[in-house]
């Protein structure tokens, strides 16, 4: 677990969240090192999820279609380097979803913080709703696993999801560093 701090890149194929009740996203996080224990990540697919009562649904977020059609892409150039066509897909992600992510305990099991910000469109029903959230993390990263507690302000209405803090818990799975000597 030490190594987590220390490699250029951290991919988390699985990460969910949720405010128990009326928001769940499930995702892909994957980030770059900036410096020694900080760096950027970014929610590179999602499936995110805001209850409405009043219609008796729920509303799926349209970044999941813009990723939806960018994730190929992003398949396409992992398998030929000489394509750059990821870096639209990375910046697309961060623009969205970034979190900075600072390690303050490094050794035997690492504990980080973050800030960032959480972006999404509800299009695809009536009464269209933009959802941005604010947060700050407290994540605890075990061998492959890693546990987050979230403090977040929403600053719209989206649906039941109405403005103000809420705390927020996550669990990722399969959490791992992916160091260049993967690659």
């Amino acid at each position: 677990m030490h190594d987590l701090a220390h490699d250029d890149v951290v991919a988390t194929p699985l990460s969910f969240y949720t405010n128990i009740h009326s928001d769940v996203n499930l995702g892909l996080v994957s980030g770059k090192k900036i410096v020694d224990g900080l760096y950027l990540n970014g929610q590179s697919f999602n499936f995110h999820i805001v209850s409405d009562k009043k219609d008796s649904c729920t509303r799926l977020g349209a970044a999941f279609l813009l990723h939806t059609i960018a994730f190929p892409i992003a398949i396409y150039d992992f398998f030929n380097p000489s394509s750059h066509s990821i870096y639209a897909y990375y910046a697309m992600a961060l623009l969205l979803n970034p979190t900075l992510e600072f390690y303050v305990v490094r050794e035997y099991v690492p504990i980080s913080v973050g800030i960032g910000y959480n972006t999404d469109w509800f299009a695809f029903k009536p009464n269209r709703k933009f959802y941005f959230r604010a947060h700050g993390d407290v994540n605890i990263d075990f061998p492959v696993v890693r546990v987050t507690a979230s403090y977040s302000y929403s600053f719209l209405d989206t649906y039941d999801l109405k403005k103000g803090f809420r705390l927020y818990f996550g669990v990722a799975l399969f959490h791992f560093p992916v160091s260049k000597r993967w690659w």
